[in-house]
């Protein structure tokens, strides 16, 4: 498993060992001639094929079936065709648990070339957060309708406030682990056992993509409270306090990109990664005009 450390405050880390694979051409000759039940019944169907052409072509040209000629014909066609038809069958074949992701993640997944175990888990990252950026700039953009579910006293809003800085921080500290030691772990812990590594990748892009939704509807939950009069300006900083997490998201997804051009197959590789969660630069703006608004009266709580 990966080694998670906290640095510093607000800074997670994490390094593991990884052997990475690759297919090569053996590999790929192999799974095809493995299914070899399959092509002997397409090559016994395409060798019936051509026989009985052969036969009705004793009517019409002059030949005999009992020239050796034709049947090695049609032992080389129907094993041409048989191969032909295995190895179409095998670069359409999905890995397990791959079968509702993409295409591209699904052609990463079967064909494993250099570094694709990066390559897979970046794929199904972007996949899962594409939706939700684009709802989050709907939002932002105003382009995005959020019905008011709460209007709140000013007594009230200063205690939603604080219980939302409480659930950033929480958000911060699940994001930290989740975002630097989850995909790790599904590189390194799965012994070079390439299926299990694909499942393993899914789960924790599920796990991600989960929390991710979660920032996201922290947000539209900022957007359905209607603040009390002059704090408005304010509300709005709140509004981008989760970016900062998000960011780190796309790090990874950065990252990944980077380690991907770095790796050889076949050797083991020590590999790290951190993320910093700094305080996002609103929470500062909201803090001086929450002062202003409060006469300081924010700073002194």
């Amino acid at each position: 498993m990966a080694t998670v450390t906290e640095p510093d405050e607000g800074v997670t880390a994490a390094v593991g060992a990884i052997t990475t694979t690759r297919k090569g051409v053996r590999n790929h000759a192999w799974s095809v001639l493995r299914r070899w039940p399959y092509l002997v019944e397409r090559g016994v169907v395409v060798f019936t094929a051509t026989t009985a052409v052969a036969g009705a072509s004793v009517f019409l040209i002059d030949a005999s079936l009992e020239d050796w000629r034709w049947w090695l014909t049609s032992a080389l066609l129907a094993a041409t065709f048989a191969v032909g038809l295995g190895i179409r069958s095998y670069i359409r074949a999905c890995p397990r648990g791959l079968e509702s992701e993409s295409p591209t993640a699904r052609r990463v997944g079967q064909f494993q070339r250099r570094g694709w175990e990066f390559r897979l888990a970046g794929i199904l990252l972007r996949d899962r957060v594409a939706r939700l950026d684009r709802e989050l700039e709907d939002l932002r953009s105003g382009r995005a309708f959020v019905a008011f579910e709460r209007s709140l006293a000013l007594d009230e809003y200063i205690d939603w406030l604080k219980l939302r800085m409480d659930s950033h921080r929480r958000m911060a500290e699940v994001g930290g682990l989740l975002i630097t030691a989850d995909i790790l772990d599904a590189l390194v812990s799965t012994n070079g056992d390439d299926a299990a590594r694909i499942l393993a990748l899914l789960e924790s892009a599920d796990r991600i993509g989960a929390f991710y939704a979660a920032t996201v509807a922290f947000d539209r939950a900022g957007h359905a409270v209607q603040p009390p009069p002059g704090w408005e300006t304010a509300h709005g900083y709140t509004l981008e306090w989760s970016s900062a997490v998000r960011d780190g998201l796309h790090g990874l997804i950065e990252w990944l990109d980077k380690t991907l051009a770095k790796v050889d197959a076949r050797k083991t590789h020590e590999i790290d990664f951190t993320i910093t969660f700094p305080a996002p630069p609103s929470l500062e703006s909201f803090c001086r005009e929450a002062d202003r608004i409060t006469e300081g009266a924010w700073s002194r709580e």
